[in-house]
């Protein structure tokens, strides 16, 4: 942080003296002071482009010729904000909230045009200072939903959103309340649409009734039982304790479909998606990675509500030990994931780990309390096998000869992906056969056509659970 432009123990009017710096940029800084008020420094560059747009009072302002520069300052009431709209700190609660708007239709009653994004808060005078700075503009709606939220930018427009995020500090009408001191409308659509769920839940979640996986019923289960009850009644959880669901670790061999399911989640729910995996983020420059993963959190939590997948873990997530004794090092990476997936379940942030070699995770990761669950997936059994051949072939032309029984039979303790690969290669065959469907030829067709390219592997029993909680 740049230094304080008036130096420590420096003396303003009413006997106040500085303290330190608390935030800056070129035109302007915010002191802390030795009784506890705010002060604003600002340019006389600045000073006098607010002077120009009518916001601020002459009176209200002292200048300090004693600097070279001659600052313009303003001394806030003790427990009275001054505060960048960028970096904070926000004030929170419906009353804070409320202060907050009619600051921001007071600004624009004097100045409509002028972007606030960059602006400087000052809760006395009721009133959003812009710095004019050339960072990229962003509306009005844009920044009430970013105090709102403390630094997260989700437009008052998003209101299901935005109401989903602040549900535990808001109710319904503290948040249209505060839309409307603003002078702003309220999605009317999306507000209809809360109402109708007001019963229910206060979560948001655009897929409705139950979620479905077809062929990982278990998995089915756990994610509708885990995950989305917990989103959907969010405040009777909450009366219990919990606040939103935990972090998950899914771990099991490659092509199982442990990725593929979390994506299945995220698209029913309606959440945008994020992923950290090692083609993305790795580099081999100093702090570079871990650079590069606090990037994907941050905007996760700007998009909260949100999935956050954390693919192929062990590529970064090494246990110390074994990092010492292959000369990996993934220390700072370590660091940055323990000091970050915290922080984004609080901002609800649905955080899922993917791995093949749980074992080689740093224990600080997996444990307990930073990801609760630790579910195992593994190749399909038959059963799961017939599962998802009933419901891929449900919605192609299908031949009445066909033998799902018998075809997921050949196929259990095969990948997922080598399923599919299997249907559209039959897909392909009927067609270039003049067939107007799939016929049970075609399926074992593929499959003995093709079985050098189909990994093989041993046969689980139909019993075989193939999920499992540690």
């Amino acid at each position: 942080m740049s230094e304080s432009w008036l130096p420590s123990g420096f003396q303003v009017s009413g006997n106040i003296t500085i303290k330190s710096i608390l935030a800056s940029r070129e035109e302007w800084q915010i002191l802390s002071s030795d009784q506890g008020n705010r002060v604003l420094l600002l340019k006389p560059r600045l000073y006098n482009k607010l002077g120009v747009q009518g916001l601020l009072d002459p009176e209200s302002f002292e200048r300090i010729a004693a600097v070279k520069e001659g600052y313009y300052l303003f001394v806030a009431r003790r427990g009275q904000a001054i505060s960048n709209i960028q970096t904070g700190p926000f004030l929170k609660g419906p009353a804070n909230a409320l202060s907050f708007a009619a600051a921001i239709k007071k600004t624009r009653d004097i100045a409509p045009d002028v972007p606030l994004h960059d602006a400087i808060y000052i809760q006395e005078l009721s009133r959003l200072f812009p710095t004019f700075s050339e960072d990229k503009p962003f509306d009005d709606q844009t920044v009430l939903g970013t105090w709102l939220t403390g630094g997260v930018r989700i437009s008052t427009d998003s209101f299901r959103r935005l109401r989903n995020f602040l549900s535990s500090e808001y109710s319904l009408t503290d948040l249209t309340r505060v839309i409307s001191a603003a002078g702003m409308n309220v999605n009317l659509d999306d507000m209809f649409d809360d109402l109708e769920d007001e019963g229910e839940s206060e979560a948001v979640i655009e897929g409705r009734g139950k979620f479905e996986l077809p062929g990982r019923p278990e998995l089915e289960d756990f994610f509708n039982d885990h995950i989305i009850d917990i989103v959907r009644d969010e405040e009777k959880y909450r009366r219990m304790g919990i606040e939103f669901p935990a972090a998950t670790i899914i771990y099991g061999p490659p092509g199982c479909g442990k990725t593929f399911a979390v994506r299945k989640l995220a698209e029913f729910i309606g959440w945008p998606c994020y992923e950290i995996n090692s083609e993305s983020i790795a580099s081999p420059f100093i702090h570079d990675t871990s650079k590069k993963i606090s990037e994907v959190f941050d905007q996760a939590i700007r998009d909260a509500p949100s999935v956050l997948i954390i693919d192929e873990m062990e590529a970064y997530l090494t246990s110390r030990a074994a990092a010492m004794s292959s000369g990996l090092h993934h220390v700072e990476e370590i660091a940055e994931f323990l000091r970050r997936i915290p922080e984004a379940i609080s901002k609800k942030v649905l955080i899922f780990a993917m791995t093949n070699m749980l074992e080689e995770i740093d224990p600080a990761i997996v444990r307990t309390g930073r990801f609760d669950h630790k579910i195992e997936l593994t190749y399909p059994t038959q059963v799961e096998v017939e599962l998802l051949l009933e419901h891929v072939l449900m919605d192609l032309p299908v031949s009445d000869d066909v033998d799902i029984h018998a075809i997921s039979v050949l196929l259990a303790g095969h990948p997922f992906s080598d399923v599919t690969f299997v249907i559209r290669e039959a897909g392909r065959l009927a067609v270039r056969q003049g067939k107007e469907v799939i016929d049970d030829e075609c399926l074992r067709t593929a499959i003995d056509a093709n079985i050098a390219n189909i990994r093989r592997f041993k046969l689980q029993g139909s019993g075989h659970n193939q999920m499992h909680r540690r």
